[in-house]
């Protein structure tokens, strides 16, 4: 773009990607628009003169940038070197511009843009967040079997540390956080302690680990091996207590570590996943839901973290902007797929089987949560 300053800027295209180009780069001197439409030829957009094509072969190709502002810029392009101009040289189009983070494409709600208008949203707000019980095609959801589960780890639960405040000097992980609730710690303690894995993997980090080391250390005497891959541990780091701790960090992006880690999870181990939560190009949902559970040995067990009945996100996270599609690729996921099953899904019970799921809790925790547990078979 440095070279475009010295250069006279014509905009090819006078509809919606030619406006939002003005906002989207401020500064941007325009000296005239181009239109394949002649009914617009000779009138005025966003204050320039709009002429015709053929008006290019007048300018000097080389003092001259093109930018192609419309959303047919395959056919405006073939067009300009029929003209003999070049690509690059003489014209790029918004594609480029959107290439070096200059100009979005699509705007939030465009049908080819994964963020959702929120207008939208609103609009069908009571069947998207509907959280009442139905069938949800192609996935068991195991009731009797998380019911079952519930009530084993329920065994631990009058064991849990944190409800103590004597203690809590001792302990890594505090209640008093903003990542992870009591009803997730305890339900996370509870698989610990009815497994007994050797080994845990944790894909993220931070108060999770700290459940994790705080029940090894109390209860296992630190004999479950902990691995922490997580390429931004500060918070991980302000939590732990002993060099040993350390130790099981891997200060990598998921995307980045050699996979054959995952193999020496054997069943009753623990594969804890609390991720970036987006399934983009390139992402850590991608290789985790596409490449590392499908390796894993059976009987290993899974967690996801921030999954809410029926796989839909909080309304309240999409409308802050939080347009997390990792729920939507694991349901998918997990239809008709018969090497999972879902083992315990809290925020499920917490909505459909409440008493159940109150009776086994220490009175200061509320049902709730957003962990989902799965097994590989």
């Amino acid at each position: 773009m440095d070279k475009s300053v010295e250069q006279k800027m014509i905009v090819f295209g006078t509809g919606e990607y030619a406006l939002r180009l003005s906002d989207s780069i401020p500064g941007l001197v325009i000296s005239y628009y181009v239109d394949n439409d002649r009914t617009k030829w000779g009138t005025e957009f966003n204050g320039k003169l709009i002429k015709k094509p053929s008006e290019l072969l007048l300018e000097k190709a080389d003092e001259l940038l093109i930018i192609i502002a419309a959303s047919h810029y395959l056919d405006i392009s073939s067009q300009l070197k029929q003209m003999g101009f070049q690509e690059s040289l003489h014209y790029i189009s918004i594609k480029d511009l959107n290439r070096f983070g200059y100009f979005r494409l699509y705007e939030d709600g465009h049908y080819y843009s994964p963020y959702p208008l929120i207008e939208d949203i609103k609009e069908r707000e009571s069947e998207l967040f509907d959280r009442s019980e139905k069938v949800l095609q192609g996935i068991d959801l195991n009731t009797n079997e998380q019911i079952s589960l519930l009530h084993s780890i329920g065994n631990y639960f009058d064991e849990f540390p944190y409800l103590h405040e004597l203690s809590s000097n001792n302990l890594r992980y505090s209640p008093n956080n903003l990542y992870l609730g009591l009803n997730d710690a305890i339900c996370l303690y509870g698989v610990i302690r009815l497994y007994s894995p050797k080994r845990i993997i944790e894909v993220g980090s931070g108060y999770s680990s700290a459940v994790m080391l705080d029940t090894n250390s109390n209860f296992y005497n630190n004999n479950i091996k902990c691995t922490f891959i997580e390429p931004y541990p500060d918070r991980l780091l302000s939590l732990l207590h002993t060099e040993s701790d350390h130790k099981g960090i891997i200060s990598k992006r998921v995307q980045d570590v050699d996979l054959k880690i995952f193999d020496e999870l054997e069943a009753g181990d623990i594969l804890f996943i609390d991720s970036s939560h987006v399934s983009k190009i390139g992402s850590d949902v991608n290789k985790l839901i596409f490449e590392i559970l499908p390796r894993l040995n059976k009987g290993v067990i899974i967690h996801f973290h921030d999954i809410f009945y029926p796989f839909e996100p909080l309304s309240d996270w999409v409308y802050e902007g939080r347009a997390w599609n990792e729920t939507h690729i694991l349901r998918a996921f997990l239809q008709y797929n018969e090497s999972f099953k879902i083992k315990l899904w809290n925020h499920y019970l917490s909505l459909h089987h409440f008493d159940e799921y109150r009776k086994l809790l220490p009175q200061e925790i509320e049902p709730g949560g957003g962990s989902i547990w799965m097994e590989k078979c």
